[in-house]
């Protein structure tokens, strides 16, 4: 299966997929150019986001570590220095559990929406084969 360059993942949520030994790992692996680099505005932009989930009143101290530890944040953070939107499968929810990304991504600015609008919108065109 082959994407446009318009889609792209970042070297953090690598980490996550490839650890897991499944399909999607194996993929992950063997498509590094999928995963964009890391850049001074991300770094830079982590501050924002992190800074945005400590001082929020919203969340236990829990979910505040678990964000600022997983690669949900280093994600918004790479949006939020590049002007990307974020595609995840989670939606807004109010819980002092969990920080979900669009929460984080309304409070930060960043575009959020789910998998099929993107595909929607963007049209890729999925090529299905040996060697795709």
């Amino acid at each position: 299966m082959r994407l446009a360059r318009s889609q792209a993942s970042r070297p953090s949520t690598t980490s996550e997929l490839v650890d897991y030994g499944d399909q999607l790992s194996e993929w992950a692996k063997e498509r590094t150019g999928f995963f964009l680099p890391v850049t001074a505005g991300d770094v830079a932009a982590v501050e924002t986001v992190n800074r945005w989930a400590i001082d929020s009143a919203d969340y236990d101290a829990a979910a505040k570590n678990e964000f600022s530890a997983a690669a949900d944040s280093f994600l918004l953070a790479q949006a939020l220095a590049a002007g990307h939107t974020a595609v995840t499968h989670e939606v807004i929810k109010d819980t002092r559990k969990k920080i979900q990304i669009p929460n984080a991504a309304a409070a930060v600015g960043v575009s959020c929406c789910l998998p099929w609008h993107m595909l929607r919108v963007e049209r890729p065109q999925l090529v299905l084969g040996i060697g795709a």
